[in-house]
């Protein structure tokens, strides 16, 4: 009986796939993807990105035809250089992907997955992918 739990176990863990890990650190100036949640650090900048949620999300199902393709909006924790903290809010749509904190630009690229109906997306399943610049 206790194998064939086990060997039941063992089947439902195969099936399972394992969630994406955010980089630990990324370079400046490079694309990266976090999950509401992570955080990255951004290599030798003393810059820390924690993806803390989507606060919004009204983007057009892709399976429904709407007057306007819709906003997401994902908030983003910063903490820089003295231990400053700030929040942003980065939108998908393109007048307001990016925003500015400290020395740095950051610009969201893409926000995955995209509605297939009018239900939710289920919060862990939100991929940010982001990029860091320093500000001109």
């Amino acid at each position: 009986m206790a194998f064939a739990i086990v060997a039941i176990v063992g089947l439902g863990g195969s099936c399972m796939t394992a969630p994406q890990v955010a980089p630990s650190q990324s370079p400046l100036g490079k694309n990266f993807d976090l999950r509401v949640g992570q955080t990255v650090q951004i290599a030798g900048e003393g810059l820390t990105v924690t993806f803390e949620r989507v606060a919004e999300d009204s983007r057009c199902p892709t399976n429904t035809k709407c007057v306007w393709e819709g906003d997401a909006v994902v908030r983003l924790a910063l903490q820089g250089q003295n231990a400053e903290r700030g929040t942003v809010n980065l939108h998908t749509q393109a007048a307001s992907r990016e925003a500015g904190f400290q020395k740095y630009r950051l610009r969201l690229v893409q926000l995955v997955p995209w509605p297939k109906d009018s239900g939710g997306i289920p919060a862990e399943t939100y991929i940010a992918t982001l990029v860091v610049t320093r500000s001109p």
